[in-house]
């Protein structure tokens, strides 16, 4: 339900090892989504060719380790009912891996997202991904770098992309305190865009939380 954070992911990792299969059946994986799968079969790989040559790394090791490793600002749940996530996603490879996340992971009555961005980003190709996803839409700027998109450029190309704007908040504070007085208890709140929107945000989610 809403009300906790999605699963996580499991994943059966078989090997072909010098005594046969190298079996991990049922891994617990602490980071959602399909593309932390992948890494994590990765990850588990290069483990497995290390214990090939020597390396002592039991399975429960491995197993702890997947299950317990925490990536602040990546599909990061900080908050329930509403659920509030945090990701740093600030290209369109991230904003697309956020996108299936939110699909595969979470349902909702609605989607709300707080968007923030840097200069020289793919502005044009992760709004077009990321707009037509949520049901409302706040634009908003970073204050701890100059480098911030001006969140009225970005209601440019949102207008351009959809026909329609959306909501600008000039501070994060601000962006916080409207999208938490709109949402209800069946809602979503996402926060993407840059890692620097992410820490802000993060601030002023601690300091008036839900």
């Amino acid at each position: 339900g809403l009300e906790n954070a999605p699963s996580p992911s499991r994943l059966d990792f078989i090997y072909p090892a010098l005594d046969g299969e190298f079996d991990l059946h049922d891994l617990a994986i602490a980071l959602a989504g399909r593309h932390q799968a992948a890494n994590a079969a990765v990850a588990v790989a290069a483990l497995v060719e290390l214990t090939r040559i020597g390396w002592n790394i039991p399975a429960a090791a491995i197993r702890q380790g997947l299950a317990g490793v925490l990536w602040p600002a990546r599909a990061e749940v900080v908050a329930r009912r509403p659920v509030v996530v945090i990701d740093a996603a600030h290209n369109l490879a991230s904003v697309a891996a956020l996108v299936r996340l939110l699909d595969e992971s979470f349902s909702a009555r609605r989607r709300l997202l707080v968007f923030a961005t840097t200069q020289e980003k793919d502005l044009r190709g992760m709004l077009a991904c990321i707009l037509n996803r949520f049901d409302h839409v706040i634009f908003t700027r970073y204050l701890n770098n100059p480098r911030a998109v001006d969140p009225e450029e970005l209601n440019d190309l949102a207008e351009q992309l959809t026909g329609r704007r959306c909501q600008i908040c000039s501070r994060p504070a601000e962006a916080w305190d409207s999208v938490r007085a709109m949402a209800s208890e069946d809602d979503l709140i996402c926060v993407a865009g840059s890692f620097f929107i992410a820490a802000e945000m993060r601030l002023q989610i601690a300091s008036r939380p839900l």
